[in-house]
């Protein structure tokens, strides 16, 4: 016996001469109209739903009546069928390598509706689309549109699969992206010449760059002209030594769809990055001064950063491989674990871009003793500090002044007095939170640095 539809009865059909069907509520027999029951002498039965929504579901009861040799007759088990138990889905996508609709572009692109799985009962596909995309061709499942290429491509697609038994489902919108012309580039912008190209540019278009600050560039008018069809150009510093914050900007021409559209600008930097900071770093008591890590404020418009450390001379310990050369890193800190020995010498850093390096700057780092990691040159008492601390500098000219810069660890600066004549002077701490800072001293190039711990416990 079977059932047509989904699933029926695994016995031969040969043994049954009637059939007892119990209609699920909200169903009725196709021919009779009969709803909750009907008996037919064959072993099929067709349903339909009383209010023409047949993707809802609902189950099917069937019973055979079965012949015995005697001439008695009885009913067979019953089998229990699922009708239509999921809703159909319908989803409208494009063609493949689609990426969106763009000024004055009308190429043909062709749009597909799915179905997740497959019916026979479908009547047809039934498609929605914006006034400015024109019908191309259509098949069964799918529609070519031809676009206006204008902005009022980016509106609402969908398609409507409408079924033989009367029902449809819709699919979601599909909205294409509107692709509009823009600046492919990040720079930084070089006295040697940087190359930016043009997004979404319709072909044949005349592309008018414009570069702000214009005394950054060169022309000094900041604006260029490419040649029609051509959608990059070469951008230039006026200088190999300008550098500074810009923006970069376009105005696209075609004058075979009327196309006139300024783009916003683009930030960029232009020349090489500027000095870093002032540098500052942690020393780690328990290992006789060894510096833990330094930092320095980052270069505006650094890529990268070039490193540049002290011989150790005594008292070294390893990894030596970055003692006395250069280390290069996309960031502006320094895990080195390094510590000067007898002489003193200059940690320096640099910022590095695709147009060159900045300055150096530089932080005087002196020998340290292997009590407590304590920079001889600059004494600070008490330490760690409570309300506040005492600090002397000997390596100081005494007849000059010097400023006094105190940083937490994340190189934010906490303190600050300048013009400083004293051999002592005193720092207020206890606004400061528990923790360790770095205590930097300048006079002129000389500069001196310690580290200060502040503990209110």
């Amino acid at each position: 016996m079977y059932v047509q539809g989904t699933g029926g009865l695994g016995q031969p059909a040969q043994l049954e001469v009637g059939y007892s069907w119990t209609i699920p509520p909200g169903w009725k027999e196709l021919t009779t109209g009969n709803i909750n029951s009907v008996i037919t002498t064959t072993n099929d039965i067709w349903l339909q739903r009383v209010d023409g929504n047949c993707s809802l579901s609902g189950n099917l009861k069937v019973e055979g009546t079965i012949n015995h040799k005697c001439g008695s007759a009885g009913l067979s088990a019953a089998a229990t069928i699922t009708l239509n138990g999921a809703k159909p889905v319908v989803t409208v996508g494009p063609q493949v390598g689609y990426q969106g609709a763009s000024y004055c572009n009308t190429d043909p692109v062709t749009f597909y509706a799915t179905l997740n799985y497959a019916l026979g009962c479908i009547q047809e596909y039934e498609w929605h689309h914006p006034a400015s995309w024109s019908p191309v061709s259509q098949t069964a499942n799918s529609i070519t549109l031809r676009p206006s290429g204008s902005p009022d491509d980016a509106n609402d697609i969908y398609a409507k699969v409408k079924f033989t038994c009367g029902t449809s489902i819709q699919s979601g919108n599909y909205k294409p992206a509107f692709n509009k012309p823009s600046i492919n580039g990040s720079g930084p912008v070089c006295y040697q010449g940087t190359t930016f190209n043009v997004n979404y540019a319709p072909p044949g278009s005349t592309v008018t760059w414009t570069a702000s600050p214009s005394n950054l560039f060169s022309p000094a008018s900041g604006s260029f002209t490419s040649t029609a069809g051509i959608n990059s150009f070469v951008i230039k510093t006026a200088t190999s030594y300008f550098n500074g914050s810009a923006t970069i900007s376009i105005n696209v021409v075609n004058t075979s769809c009327n196309l006139n559209f300024p783009s916003a600008p683009t930030s960029v930097w232009a020349g090489p990055p500027t000095q870093p900071g002032p540098i500052s770093g942690e020393i780690n008591p328990s290992t006789g001064g060894i510096y833990q890590y330094v930092s320095a404020y980052s270069s505006t418009g650094a890529t990268y950063y070039d490193w540049i450390t002290p011989y150790c001379t005594t008292g070294c310990t390893t990894p030596w491989s970055w003692f006395g050369g250069t280390i290069s890193g996309p960031v502006n800190t320094l895990t080195p674990n390094f510590k000067v020995g007898s002489s003193s010498g200059n940690l320096q850093v640099a910022g590095y871009n695709g147009c060159g390096g900045s300055s150096f700057s530089k932080l005087r780092v002196f020998p340290v003793s292997g009590g407590g990691g304590v920079i001889q040159l600059i004494s600070i008492y008490p330490n760690p500090g409570n309300h506040e601390v005492k600090v002397k500098w000997k390596e100081k000219d005494k007849l000059k002044p010097y400023d006094v810069l105190l940083y937490d660890k994340d190189s934010n600066k906490v303190y600050e007095a300048s013009q400083q004549l004293d051999d002592e002077i005193t720092i207020p701490v206890k606004q400061l939170p528990n923790g360790s800072y770095y205590l930097i001293l300048t006079q002129g190039d000389l500069r001196g640095a310690q580290v200060l711990l502040v503990d209110h416990n």
